[in-house]
């Protein structure tokens, strides 16, 4: 896979005279599977779920740690690769130690924040195996997804991963297990989080942390990403070390700050990225900074509701009923106030948005007139996300 990238690197230099070679490469989102001096927790978490490899059923397991850790990333690799060998319908793995052949568990993905209901989260199961074209959205019950997950769920043993159990912009755990319990081999479940195991609501029989990276991997993980994201030379050492070190070992905003950084020098039709670039790259991640992938998990109109939002005035932002106003009247926007006004409420309660008290210097609230009005402001880094929403819009 490395060759294959390092060739496609020398194709792409053959045409391009851009800093950024391949957004794809630096797009936080992109879950990369690399997994950049983690073997020892790729082996923590293989050794959670090695009765699988015997044909016994693992044990429930939390898997924690704070955000940026890799908690996705290294549990992706490992069932992506689980599932490739398993193959559609469940290959038989044959080793050359035993002439007998050993099932691969089967194993269903589901991302918590892309799920409103008990139907939902049957439907992103069953969307996991089949693939979303294969899977319907509607003119089925509940009752019809549960039961066809459980016939899907035939190679045994097989469990189901739940990423990000406690967000707000997903169900609570306690309702993702009363889901599972439902459907047959649905007792065996992984879990990925950031709260500490004892401040679940539900029994795990196993935990494993993963731990905030250090700095010198991270900039391992940065200078993988620039390697084949940016052209050659346009980043030096000293200022990946000056990113990761910024990042506490968050690896999302190093990489935002890093992304971010090439597209303002790309934007000045620079070549390197200078030392402005990295210090307004890590001043366009806020802090604390919501995960990117949290925005994508959004419906479609409150992602456009975002794009639009950000590119609103800082007059038109002064407040929420006039940012309200503002979005309503713009062109890609068919909504009432009201409506935006309750949707900029929604997403901050939901953590996309921060809400802010307006300044008030001159004191003309207070005394009889009341609270000054609040504004919202993005906590997720705005470049990259007006970048990556209008490329996956054209």
């Amino acid at each position: 896979m490395e060759i294959d990238a390092r060739i496609d690197r020398r194709l792409r230099d053959e045409t391009a005279d851009r800093i950024v070679r391949d957004r794809a490469v630096l797009d936080p989102t992109a879950c990369r599977t690399d997994v950049q001096d983690r073997g020892r927790y790729v082996e923590r978490l293989l050794d959670a779920i090695a009765p699988v490899f015997s044909g016994s059923t693992p044990p429930t397991l939390y898997v924690w740690g704070p955000k940026g850790a890799g908690k996705t990333t290294l549990t992706t690799a490992i069932v992506g690769r689980l599932n490739a060998l398993n193959g559609d319908g469940g290959r038989a793995m044959h080793t050359t130690t035993r002439t007998a052949h050993r099932q691969l568990p089967r194993v269903v993905s589901v991302d918590l924040r892309r799920v409103s209901s008990e139907f939902t989260f049957y439907r992103r199961a069953l969307s996991s195996l089949l693939g979303p074209e294969a899977t319907p959205s509607n003119g089925v019950s509940t009752e019809t997804l549960r039961d066809r997950l459980t016939s899907r769920l035939t190679a045994k043993p097989s469990f189901v991963v739940v990423d990000h159990v406690d967000d707000p912009m997903g169900p609570p755990l306690t309702d993702v297990v009363q889901w599972l319990s439902r459907v047959e081999s649905g007792d065996a479940w992984v879990a990925l989080g950031r709260t500490p195991p004892d401040g679940l609501n539900v029994d795990v029989e196993r935990t494993v942390e993963l731990p905030a990276y250090r700095t010198h991997t991270l900039i391992d993980v940065l200078g993988s990403r620039a390697e084949f994201g940016l052209a050659p030379d346009a980043i030096t050492r000293e200022q990946l070390y000056a990113i990761a070190d910024w990042a506490h070992g968050d690896a999302h905003d190093a990489i935002a700050a890093l992304f971010s950084a090439a597209l303002l020098a790309e934007s000045a039709d620079r070549d390197r990225i200078s030392e402005a670039d990295v210090s307004d790259g890590i001043e366009a991640v806020p802090y604390p900074s919501s995960a990117l992938h949290r925005v994508f998990a959004l419906e479609e109109s409150r992602q456009e509701l975002l794009y639009q939002f950000l590119s609103l005035s800082a007059s038109q932002r002064q407040s929420v009923g006039a940012t309200a106003g503002a979005l309503a009247d713009a062109d890609h926007v068919d909504l009432k106030r009201s409506t935006v006004r309750r949707m900029l409420y929604e997403l901050a309660d939901d953590g996309v948005l921060r809400r802010v008290e307006h300044r008030d210097p001159d004191r003309r609230y207070g005394r009889g007139r009341g609270r000054p009005p609040s504004r919202v402001e993005p906590t997720f880094p705005p470049l990259i996300f007006r970048a990556l929403h209008s490329s996956r819009k054209s």
